[in-house]
């Protein structure tokens, strides 16, 4: 620790300069802090460079040999870390002797000044030295969030091959007698030979291999192994078949006829004999499809708060049927993620099934398929309403805000479950619980420890697009929103330029990876944003209201969904009009359109951001329409004026 006598602190004119500059972190903004976005960037990336490609060259001793000295060495650097954190910030605490100026018996207010200023150089000091400490950890933090990421992607992977779930997928002899639990509303299901589909996670398995091979009536065990050099776990059959493995994997349960598909039920346990294959969204997904032969087992009823949500939505659909097939296909999209002709009902008076193509059809071609799914909107609707209700009835702040978490916990029960819907609710519960805690928290923030979070607890959503392009459009309205409403408030007036911000931005890293499953972009996105953008609100809340009213008053529901019927045909024409003359400007589809994409949006995004920075400095002497209406009735009195004179 060094010791400075008073008179080299004021004698040096640089070291006052020096002194007088404010370091950066009195310039530092909670809300321009993007180094925990950053951090929750490269945590996804590791993992899902990880899960992806990684493991398909190694095996599961690898990985576990992997996940092992990552761990450690997380551990020996985190230590390492915290120690030359620990010596640099001590090294870096000046002190100043103040003997040899009171030694020379200076005036009492000159001795209050210079502690005064020798305690703000200890302060600014201080604040260099923490700030030299805080980019060091910064740095080393990055390097542990990607071996982090590498663990959690290598560890998600070994779960996944030791399920038996994975291994009977993966084997010829597929069969097995499953107990899984549904965790959504039961669908239409998109291939022919079979009537319905459902979300699940698997609970247990037992094999059905009695009639392979010879049986001599002994038990026999399911040997998992790890036999294959590509690291697929092989089934291996010894002889027992009535073993029970545990499991807990993602299924698709397809139902083949009407009677297994009236038992299964949101939150309900069941069980029934399978047959496993991947599914089309990937291989960290089996589908299950029951044959027809075979009969679904009820192991448990759902809760009764599930068979609740499961009877006001059957009941909402009841009342949808009196509606044409438009409306009767576009509001329960809208209000909870389904389509109309998508939800299944045991006795279902109509289908639409040529609605729904022309709906998906036209929506996609315009760019407003996003609006046929959950959003963030819904939740952040609903906790601006019960806020305000909350304010009006005088209820305590922190009382508020747990209202606030209940309302959209309750809110996402009513939802079809995805990946757009569980993020809206993580960031939402965090903002919550952070004005709870009285503490500061901007959107970012939110945004970076909600996906963090996501990813920790699910590793597998690293690989899912749906996931990447929610998580990426509203990265876009938190980083680009605000600067493009201030760049094109300039030209048209304040309202449209808040949607057409909204839209603009969302489009920044929603569009790249878009192009990894097409080819094609909507050049019309943006208008039809801003066309919908105002109706899209009001029939999310009337919505909302008539699905809460179903069960309590069917009547008031009805009324609620003719006034939604209005709003729905205001979308519904501007939809028809945009797509009969909707422009698609074709793009290079795959991993190098997407990097293509997202340089070229990222580019012209700084440089326009940039160029109006410098074209505000020149600010006009009529900017808008009042002033210069003004400024022509100014003139014309003043003519009529000095011609009568």
């Amino acid at each position: 620790m060094s010791v400075e006598p008073i008179a080299s602190v004021t004698s040096s004119p640089s070291r006052l300069y020096a002194l007088r500059r404010k370091p950066y972190a009195f310039y530092e903004s909670g809300s321009k802090d993007y180094r925990l976005c950053i951090v929750a960037i490269i945590l996804w990336l590791a993992i899902l460079v990880a899960y992806e490609y990684v493991p398909k060259h190694l095996n599961k001793s690898t990985h576990v040999l992997i996940v092992f000295f990552l761990t450690c060495l997380c551990i020996i650097v985190t230590l390492i870390a915290m120690i030359i954190a620990i010596i640099r910030l001590y090294k870096n605490i000046p002190t100043v002797n103040l003997t040899i100026l009171e030694q020379e018996h200076a005036s009492a207010s000159h001795v209050a000044s210079a502690k005064s200023f020798i305690t703000y150089e200890r302060k600014l000091a201080n604040l260099h030295g923490e700030s030299k400490v805080l980019n060091f950890f910064f740095i080393v933090c990055l390097i542990i969030v990607v071996m982090v990421g590498v663990c959690l992607g290598c560890a998600q992977r070994i779960v996944e091959r030791a399920d038996p779930v994975y291994s009977f997928m993966s084997s010829e002899n597929n069969n097995v007698e499953i107990r899984f639990r549904v965790l959504s509303p039961v669908t239409h299901a998109k291939a022919f030979q079979y009537k319905c589909m459902a979300q699940a996670v698997s609970q247990s398995v037992s094999n059905l291999y009695a009639n392979h091979g010879k049986h001599n009536g002994s038990r026999s065990d399911l040997v998992v192994s790890n036999g294959d050099a590509s690291g697929r776990n092989v089934p291996v059959m010894t002889s027992n078949s009535n073993a029970l493995l545990f499991s807990s994997y993602r299924l698709q349960v397809f139902g083949a006829t009407h009677d297994q598909c009236q038992i299964l039920q949101q939150g309900g346990v069941y069980e029934a004999q399978v047959r496993l294959k991947p599914s089309y969204v990937g291989e960290h997904v089996a589908q299950a499809s029951i044959s027809k032969s075979k009969s679904v087992q009820v192991v448990q009823e759902p809760s009764w708060l599930l068979a609740q949500v499961t009877k006001t939505q059957q009941s909402f659909m009841r009342l949808l049927e009196l509606l044409d097939e438009e409306d009767y296909v576009l509001i329960p999209a809208v209000t909870f993620g389904v389509l109309g002709s998508d939800y299944y009902r045991p006795v279902q008076s109509k289908t639409a099934n040529y609605a729904q193509k022309v709906i998906t059809n036209v929506f996609r071609d315009i760019g407003l398929l996003h609006i046929l799914v959950v959003s963030g909107g819904h939740f952040l609707l609903c906790g601006t309403i019960v806020r305000k209700l909350c304010a009006i009835a005088r209820i305590p702040t922190r009382a508020q805000y747990c209202l606030i978490m209940l309302s959209i916990i309750v809110l996402g029960l009513f939802m079809y479950p995805s990946d757009s819907v569980l993020r809206a609710q993580y960031s939402l519960i965090i903002m919550s619980m952070a004005a709870w805690s009285k503490r500061a928290i901007s959107s970012i923030q939110a945004w970076s420890i909600s996906v963090m979070l996501l990813l920790i607890f699910f590793p597998n959503k690293s690989a899912s697009i749906g996931f990447a392009l929610s998580c990426g459009a509203v990265l876009g309205i938190l980083l680009f929103a605000k600067p493009v409403r201030n760049m094109i408030a300039t030209f048209i007036p304040e309202p449209i330029a808040q949607y057409a911000s909204l839209s603009i931005s969302a489009q920044v890293f929603a569009t790249p990876l878009q192009m990894l499953f097409t080819n094609s972009i909507p050049l019309l996105a943006v208008v039809a944003n801003i066309c919908v953008a105002p109706i899209l609100d009001l029939i999310t809340l009337i919505g909302l209201a008539a699905l809460a009213c179903s069960m309590l008053s069917p009547t008031v529901s009805l009324i609620l969904l003719q006034i939604n019927v209005i709003f729905s045909k205001i979308i519904q024409a501007v939809v028809n009009m945009l797509g009969n003359i909707a422009i698609t400007m074709p793009w290079i589809s795959g991993v190098c359109g997407t990097i293509l994409m997202l340089a070229t949006n990222l580019t012209l995004m700084i440089l326009l951001i940039k160029v109006f920075s410098r074209m505000k400095q020149a600010v006009p002497m009529m900017s808008d329409n009042a002033q210069r209406q003004q400024q022509w009735w100014n003139d014309t009195k003043k003519l009529f004026i000095h011609n009568n004179s």
